[in-house]
């Protein structure tokens, strides 16, 4: 269920991954590594040169994946970040019933609205995900 993730390619930073063990840092289920996505602030995006971005994906399988991300504000006081997405594909499996079927389309909307204080500052992080699914999944139990 990863593409359900409200998390737009253009606000991606830089992704950690992290081997080995980390519960004492990220949770009881962290035994075997973390990846981690580090994601760009209203207030960075707000500093870059571009504020409007737009990207389009197109692959097999009549896969998408639409983006647009607009910045407005001060870096240095209020700003605000709206992110949109459009993602779909008609599944990685073939056409007849017993098949995988991973077909799934999914709009997105995100919202982020930073505040800069003194000493740090506040966030809102907001975010929609829609999703219209086409899975299919064979459990064989033996003996049953």
């Amino acid at each position: 269920m990863w593409q359900q993730n409200p998390l737009l390619m253009s606000r991606i930073k830089r992704i950690e991954i992290v081997r080995g063990p980390g519960s004492a840092l990220y949770g009881a289920n962290a035994f075997n590594g973390v990846i981690n996505i580090i994601t760009k602030t209203p207030a960075e995006m707000a500093a870059a040169p571009t504020t409007t971005t737009s990207r389009s994906f197109v692959g097999e399988r009549n896969r998408q994946n639409l983006e647009m991300q607009t910045t407005v504000g001060n870096p240095k006081d209020w700003t605000a970040s709206l992110g949109l997405a459009y993602n779909h594909t008609d599944g990685s499996g073939g056409k007849k019933a017993t098949d995988v079927r991973d077909s799934y389309t999914i709009p997105i909307l995100t919202l982020d609205i930073q505040k800069r204080l003194p000493r740090g500052s506040l966030m809102l992080t907001a975010g929609n995900v829609e999703s219209v699914e086409d899975s299919f999944e064979a459990i064989y139990l033996r003996d049953a």
